[in-house]
């Protein structure tokens, strides 16, 4: 028969439950970093509606009619780490297919539909999200957004 001592039975739980507290936090941290970004919970999703929208007027001077497409929001704001979500609906134009520069990301909004994307702004800047199909004033743009990631 073993005997243990009450200060023996005391250093063995304290040891058990270090190891066990210590093996709970590593697994939790491992769970976490492991989630794909459909299980986040969405208190950790930051989350903007953009909308692919068309302005049209006259020009004053030379009376000639005049459209250009825009992103409006045109200037996003997040922070270093932060989850995105950008709901990019099309409410204007055909089809704007479209890239962000340096988060090497691209897709295309079509009309009625809404895209959305999803990342991880993992380093400080300014991002362009540019329309490859109204790229200048001659082809009713430039329709750019901005991603700044502070």
């Amino acid at each position: 028969m073993i005997v243990i001592n009450g200060r023996k039975l005391i250093q063995w739980l304290a040891m058990l439950l270090v190891v066990l507290v210590g093996g709970y936090w590593i697994w939790s941290i491992n769970t976490n970093a492991a989630m794909p970004a459909s299980t986040l919970p969405e208190a950790k999703v930051k989350t903007f509606e953009m909308v692919a929208v068309e302005f049209d007027g006259k020009d004053p001077k030379t009376g000639k009619e005049r459209e250009v497409y825009r992103w409006d929001p045109g200037t996003i704001v997040v922070e270093q780490g932060d989850r995105v979500r950008l709901n990019i609906h099309g409410l204007n134009g055909e089809h704007h297919p479209f890239l962000i520069e340096g988060l090497g990301i691209q897709g295309e909004v079509t009309n009625g539909e809404v895209k959305t994307i999803e990342f991880i702004a993992k380093e400080k800047g300014v991002y362009k999200m540019v329309c490859l199909v109204h790229t200048d004033s001659k082809n009713e743009g430039p329709m750019i957004g901005y991603i700044v990631v502070q």
